[in-house]
């Protein structure tokens, strides 16, 4: 059994995605990916924010923003959101 590999990131993995999935798969070796379109093609798992979340949630504060809020004033996500 190996352990203890690693893979920095150091080129585009999300353009290559199946090809990174498939060669995990192939050579049996477990593996966490950064998005979910990672897991979706058979990945073992993703651990990482939800992007699409992000960009909902940034819109939402940029409307308050811009409807008088102070950026100061508006509240944080709550905890099950983190």
């Amino acid at each position: 059994m190996r352990t203890g590999g690693r893979c920095k990131r150091r080129f585009n993995t999300i353009g290559h995605r199946a090809e990174v999935t498939s060669l995990a798969a192939r050579y049996q070796l477990p593996a966490v990916y950064p998005y979910r379109q990672f897991a979706e093609l058979g990945g073992l798992l993703s651990y990482g924010f939800d992007r699409l979340d992000n960009w909902r949630r940034a819109a939402g504060y940029v409307d308050r923003i811009l409807k008088g809020e102070k950026p100061a004033d508006r509240s944080g996500p709550s905890g099950d959101q983190i």
